[in-house]
């Protein structure tokens, strides 16, 4: 299916869009996110979700994200850090996790998000990191996800970066093909990173 240019639009996130944005980013990585942050329980892993939507500069707040609109209506996203990220990042991450849970659950929380991304690489400091990209199931083969990374990509060759990376489930095959046809290939320098396949692309 193709969408008319007019009608397409990218922008960063709003507050507003908390609940497509909160089925995006579970599309994206539903089981690790509902292992780390609902140690099991979806329900209490989107409910974590929409609350830390809402503080703009954490790891799952609005203000770090890129959403695709069609006609106004938000129907993909994408975020991004690098190796040094401003101050407000790391407060407001710990933040969306300290306001949201009890003592107890926080500190499970964190101790499941170390176990499970020991194996996401450190960017070194030409990198970009991509992350969270899904468009709902009615707008994909439209070409949308691409147009998020290249504008990702973009935005990052202005900033001065020469490198996107991205951390992907190897079971995610289907992912793991669309980041290939776009020209992304697997970081062969890097330990094995199981189970994330490592990937990178030259901007």
């Amino acid at each position: 299916m193709q969408i008319h240019e007019d009608r397409i639009l990218i922008r960063r996130g709003k507050s507003v869009d908390v609940d497509v944005a909160v089925e995006l980013i579970m599309i994206s990585a539903e089981s690790l996110l509902v292992n780390i942050f609902g140690g099991g329980d979806k329900s209490l892993t989107q409910s974590f979700l929409t609350s830390a939507w809402h503080i703009e500069h954490g790891q799952f707040g609005f203000g770090q994200h890129i959403v695709i609109c069609v006609d106004d209506k938000p129907v993909g996203i994408c975020t991004h850090w690098q190796k040094k990220m401003p101050d407000i990042f790391a407060s407001d991450t710990a933040k969306s996790i300290v306001q949201f849970y009890t003592a107890e659950q926080a500190k499970q929380v964190i101790e499941r998000s170390k176990a499970a991304t020991y194996a996401i690489l450190v960017p070194p400091d030409n990198a970009m990191i991509i992350g969270h990209v899904a468009v709902l199931p009615n707008y994909r083969r439209c070409g949308l996800a691409e147009r998020l990374v290249d504008y990702v990509a973009s935005m990052s060759s202005q900033q001065g970066k020469t490198l996107l990376g991205l951390d992907v489930e190897q079971t995610n095959t289907s992912a793991i093909k669309f980041y290939k046809k776009i020209g992304f290939i697997k970081d062969l320098d890097g330990p094995d990173r199981s189970p994330f396949l490592h990937m990178t692309m030259p901007i």
